[in-house]
């Protein structure tokens, strides 16, 4: 394994890293993400149900799903990222190493500094992008991070979206762009769902919970109560 790592309280992170690196240092835990906290609290204990974080990262999401009893699946395709993932939550769930996609050929960013966690693909290259649902036939909870690559991975798993699994995904319009899509390239997908904003970067940026509309009638009352009830809500319709 790569030695470029540094420890924060236990838990391992990336040293040129401005970003989640920072958040652990300061809060001095891997689980520094408040809308997961509120989004975990929502929906309860995991119980067995499956969750999958593609942009793992780290594990600083998927470690709220671990704690709460989730059966977790988490997908990181940066190796020095997927180290730390594997030494902080690798014996707690099931890693790998690989970009996910709808088999595109893409190759990872050679970045040691700056946001590590917001690197991108690129297009052409030696590594096979996997569809989802080569790996797995069921999911729960989705969460996607993948700086404009998320058609793409949406493209990969239609047959695990038939499930009707809630998916938390960031719009990044700029990110969107370097690959020729729209936030409708990822919207098309969710047809008939309830999406509340969840966390407000810029105009450009944002972290959407896209709900199927029969499951968001069956947590209706506890989002209501919740911060989220101050943030924007809107019903897709395609």
């Amino acid at each position: 394994m790569n030695d470029e790592k540094i420890i924060i309280n236990g838990i391992y992170c990336l040293p040129g890293d401005s970003d989640i690196t920072n958040h652990v240092r300061s809060c001095g835990s891997l689980k520094w993400d408040i809308p997961f906290e509120l989004i975990t609290k929502i929906l309860g204990p995991g119980n067995g149900r499956v969750m999958v974080d593609i942009g793992a990262y780290i594990g600083d999401s998927v470690k709220w799903f671990i704690d709460d009893g989730w059966k977790c699946h988490a997908f990181e395709p940066q190796k020095d990222a997927y180290e730390c993932l594997v030494l902080n939550v690798g014996q707690e769930c099931s890693t790998y190493n690989i970009p996910i996609g709808s088999n595109q050929q893409v190759e990872t960013i050679k970045q040691t500094t700056g946001n590590l966690g917001g690197r991108s693909l690129d297009l052409g290259g030696e590594l096979t992008a996997v569809p989802l649902d080569s790996i797995i036939e069921k999911a729960d909870f989705i969460k996607i991070d993948a700086e404009g690559f998320e058609p793409f991975i949406l493209d990969g798993c239609k047959n695990i979206l038939e499930t009707k699994p809630i998916v938390a995904i960031e719009i990044n319009h700029v990110g969107l762009s370097k690959y020729g899509f729209t936030e409708n390239d990822i919207l098309k997908h969710f047809n008939n769902h309830i999406a509340i904003e969840v966390y407000f970067y810029a105009d450009y940026q944002y972290d959407l919970l896209l709900i199927p509309i029969d499951k968001y009638r069956e947590y209706k009352d506890l989002f209501i109560k919740h911060p989220f009830s101050s943030l924007k809500i809107r019903h897709i319709k395609i």
